[in-house]
């Protein structure tokens, strides 16, 4: 039997078997490189080195750490450690750390713990805490972007190539900087924290805050139905307060390293995504994403860059950029320093900077009835905050000015936040989805024939 080799020898020593050699040498390299495209445009490739590399068992937070040792540094500060016993939380409406909890051998998302201590007068007491353990960035966007390989094949191309621009970068560590802030306007509508460590090298992203689950309206997106208008009004008030902290201080915000700032042409090149994801939507969910709605999507796709050229003119500011009931309930008075009502609004993960109106636009989306919109509520609230925002920063601001700018971000809405929020929704029944859908596209169908600037849903 000859060897392989002799074979080799003996094929390439005649001029046909050349030829053959690189016909052979070219099918392997294209091979080779169809496989590598194919593998990147499905996920697969990062998911590979994902797994084979960077997910070592020495980084990140493991079930190990959850030690006595780490409870007695979380609750030094408080008194003598005496004992942890689990306890539950609801985090059914978590999208990120459902996303990536299941994924990876890290612990991630939300676990709630009863930390019995002594405190420093001699009494034992009993302190519910809640842990939230971050993935890296990088993680996240994997994760996401492995989610948007199932949703078909434009769907995959359009968002691996965008899979870092799409809101999530330093998504690790923007809630643990938001901690650092000591202004009572942050301080005072945020869950009180006892620790926190933002270890980089290790790929810890760890806080522990306070246990939610007994405050006014907690965990309410499915049901909007306890929301008062007073209740709605205190929310915007407070969240007024927060947003003049850094109302027109711009550069002071471009200096923080986590910031994550989307430019307008960036947001325009992003069409082709857009519209991808209109179309999965269309196709997945067609009894909530109706032909009605993907037509509008569609009109206001081609206009995103003008949309955020117009965000970038106007006065912004740091937002909570994902405000909205997953993530925000009422601390009643008996839980609160000066015995008054106030929001209490967690997972800061998303800040950013941005107009005001992102944060009331998605609030009222989530609390306002979907099956039908009126204009003179809608524009009762928006006139609410816009009052508040004045009180707060000490500056005018042109109503007329608000309103357009309030209307630009509805439109944002639906083919950015609320078109994600339907990839999301093809892998777990999200109840709140159909709702804030309807809520988007009902309010800029009764907009658009009072207003200019939307034009263009014609």
């Amino acid at each position: 039997m000859k060897s392989p080799l002799l074979c080799w020898l003996c094929l390439i020593a005649t001029q046909d078997g050349r030829y053959r050699l690189a016909e052979i040498l070219a099918a392997t390299a294209l091979g080779l490189d169809l496989s590598t495209v194919s593998a990147a445009a499905c996920g697969q490739f990062a998911m590979a080195h994902e797994k084979l590399g960077r997910n070592r068992s020495d980084l990140g937070l493991r079930p190990a750490h959850l030690n006595e040792s780490l409870f007695r540094e979380v609750t030094a500060h408080l008194g003598e450690f005496i004992e942890c016993k689990p306890a539950s939380v609801d985090a059914r409406t978590s999208i990120l750390a459902d996303i990536t909890k299941t994924q990876l051998s890290k612990v991630i998302g939300h676990r709630a713990f009863d930390m019995t201590v002594k405190n420093k007068d001699g009494v034992i007491e009993t302190v519910s805490m809640v842990m939230k353990s971050k993935s890296s960035d990088v993680e996240t966007c994997n994760m996401v972007n492995k989610m948007a390989q199932g949703c078909g094949l434009d769907l995959a191309i359009q968002y691996e190539n965008f899979k870092m621009e799409t809101g999530f970068r330093n998504c690790h560590v923007r809630e643990l900087e938001m901690l650092s802030h000591t202004d009572a306007r942050y301080v005072d509508i945020t869950p009180r924290t006892f620790y926190m460590r933002n270890n980089v090298k290790k790929e810890v992203f760890i806080h522990f805050m306070e246990h939610l689950q007994d405050m006014k309206h907690f965990s309410t997106a499915d049901d909007p139905s306890p929301w008062t208008p007073d209740d709605i009004r205190l929310v915007l008030s407070d969240i007024a307060g927060f947003h003049a902290i850094y109302y027109g201080k711009e550069a002071e915000l471009l200096t923080k390293y986590w910031i994550d700032v989307r430019r307008p042409a960036d947001m325009g090149e992003k069409e082709k995504l857009w519209t991808a994801l209109v179309g999965h939507n269309g196709t997945e969910h067609p009894e909530i994403w109706t032909e009605e709605i993907c037509d509008l999507a569609k009109c206001i796709i081609p206009h995103i860059s003008e949309i955020w050229k117009h965000f970038e003119q106007s006065t912004r500011t740091l937002v909570h950029n994902d405000f909205n009931t997953r993530n925000l309930c009422i601390r009643p008075a008996s839980r609160s320093t000066d015995g008054k009502e106030h929001l209490c609004c967690y997972d800061w993960e998303l800040a950013t900077i941005h107009v005001p109106q992102h944060d009331v636009a998605e609030f009222l989306v989530f609390t306002q009835p979907a099956d039908k919109c009126d204009l003179k509520v809608w524009e009762s609230y928006m006139s609410h905050h816009r009052t508040a925002l004045e009180q707060q920063a000490g500056i005018k601001i042109d109503p007329t000015r608000y309103q357009l700018t309030f209307d630009m971000v509805m439109c944002d809405l639906l083919v950015n936040r609320i078109a994600l929020y339907g990839m999301a929704h093809t892998f777990k029944d999200y109840l709140f989805h159909k709702r804030t859908v309807w809520a988007v596209a009902g309010y800029l169908w009764e907009r658009k024939d009072v207003s200019e600037v939307l034009s263009f849903l014609h």
